[in-house]
């Protein structure tokens, strides 16, 4: 199984954060970060950060995700 990473922001009105972690527990080696007090548009106004996200994802996906302030891992 490939490695799969879901984002999810913690106050989206547009895709509830439980249904992408509902979604990412049906994969072996998903990994579930919420972006915490931010919206369905963390893409664009978060952008650095989303981006540190899936390059360290990217660059390892075994590995155990760091801290990051504004995130919480599942």
């Amino acid at each position: 199984p490939q490695p799969v990473l879901f984002l999810g922001a913690e106050l989206d009105t547009i895709t509830a954060p439980a249904r992408q972690r509902a979604a990412a527990s049906r994969f072996p080696r998903a990994r579930y970060a919420e972006l915490i007090g931010a919206t369905h548009y963390c893409l664009h106004d978060r952008a650095e950060l989303v981006a540190a996200l899936v390059a360290d994802f990217v660059a390892d996906p075994g590995r155990l995700p760091r801290p990051y302030p504004g995130v919480r891992w599942d």
